[in-house]
């Protein structure tokens, strides 16, 4: 998959552009003796203006988004063809990593879990070593 931006289609632009359109229509209007054919022609514009702004209400707004296309290859195919793109493609696949510490639950005893990896004798400890060593040879 390969996620492509499709741009939205909004008209509040051109809705915007109009209506100051036709605020400039009725300044005119105003400066214009009635009666007459400048005021036929502005009114006109006028109504023009306003059957434009209906259809472009009517319109559907879609905002911007993004869709995943096919590219035609498998993710197995491009997890074997890319070993340093595999982050990139788990993040575009939407694979989220959660990790949380729970607490640790006590199955050796105290007195042995205090003991382990405590030897004050480095001789003792490497004797220990080679004793375990020669029992998993033996066995």
């Amino acid at each position: 998959m390969q996620r492509v931006f499709v741009p939205g289609e909004s008209h509040a632009e051109e809705i915007q552009e109009t209506e100051a359109a036709l605020g400039r229509l009725v300044e005119r209007l105003e400066k214009v003796p009635s009666g007459g054919a400048s005021e036929a022609a502005i009114l006109a514009r006028m109504g023009e203006h306003k059957e434009h702004l209906a259809t472009l209400r009517k319109l559907p707004e879609t905002p911007d988004r993004w869709v995943d296309e096919p590219t035609g290859e498998t993710y197995r195919t491009v997890w074997e063809n890319d070993p340093a793109g595999r982050g990139d493609l788990l993040r575009m696949a939407g694979v989220r990593v959660y990790v949380h510490r729970e607490p640790r639950k006590r199955t050796i005893p105290a007195k042995t879990r205090f003991e382990i990896g405590v030897f004050g004798d480095p001789e003792a400890q490497r004797l220990r070593e080679i004793e375990a060593e020669e029992h998993l040879l033996a066995a």
